[in-house]
């Protein structure tokens, strides 16, 4: 054999190994684990009220599927959430959709998930209203109000009969409100009585209000009745 013919021989062979490899690849599929390509940011703040989207993407061979999950549980459309492809679009948003995001890219090679948190931002709201009472003259009594909101800022004010209390003669005397949403009268005189009314606020949206009344009875009528009688008689109101 010539060595033009060997040579040739040779290149033959090499052409036909590189064609049978290009069409082997060709024809062949290539399988990868499902990977996050666009999410939304890993923490959302919107205010209540507000229309909202969540959306992550990935990419993955073959098509990763996309399930949704809030706080553990499974998430499913309904007459305000709504799941469209990779978006989860909410309306009117409440403080309850507010919570632990979770979307889960699955194929047959793998799964991948992302979490996002949703925080809602809204106005207060009163979880622990005042109650009515009735107190002796000269008796120490306090009004409990507990509200809950985000962001936590509550501010509480306290009305009685629709007047701020901070504008009573007796206010930082008798009559002090604190912090934590309490309303203490240290010595109670016929005039206490009336509404309060606490009023608490964090700046965002319509405050609530819960009202509560304050019955003020005389001590001297009941020095001089039998204490084992004393249950069975209505509240005296001062005069």
């Amino acid at each position: 054999m010539s060595l033009f013919s060997a040579h040739h021989l040779f290149f033959l062979s090499l052409s036909s190994f590189f064609f049978l490899h290009l069409s082997f690849n060709t024809n062949s599929s290539v399988f990868f684990p499902p990977r996050i390509v666009a999410c939304s940011p890993k923490s959302l703040h919107h205010r209540q009220g507000e229309t909202i989207e969540l959306f992550c993407n990935a990419s993955g061979s073959p098509e990763p599927s996309l399930t949704w999950n809030k706080d553990g549980k499974p998430l499913h459309s309904s007459s305000r959430i709504r799941i469209e492809g990779y978006k989860v679009i909410i309306r009117n948003v409440h403080r309850i959709d507010a919570g632990v995001y979770m979307g889960t890219f699955a194929n047959s090679v793998g799964s991948v998930s992302q979490l996002i948190n949703l925080v809602v931002e809204g106005a207060a709201y009163i979880m622990v209203p005042p109650e009515n009472m009735t107190a002796i003259e000269g008796q120490r009594i306090k009004f409990q109000c507990g509200a809950m909101a985000y962001p936590s800022n509550i501010t509480y004010n306290w009305f009685k009969d629709n007047e701020n209390i901070k504008f009573l003669p007796d206010y930082g005397d008798r009559i002090n409100a604190f912090k934590d949403g309490s309303l203490v009268i240290t010595s109670v005189i016929k005039n206490d009585m009336g509404w309060y009314t606490c009023h608490p606020t964090n700046g965002i949206g319509e405050d609530p209000k819960a009202s509560a009344y304050l019955n003020v009875t005389c001590e001297s009528f009941y020095d001089v009745v039998k204490w084992h009688f004393l249950s069975l008689l209505p509240p005296l109101i001062c005069i």
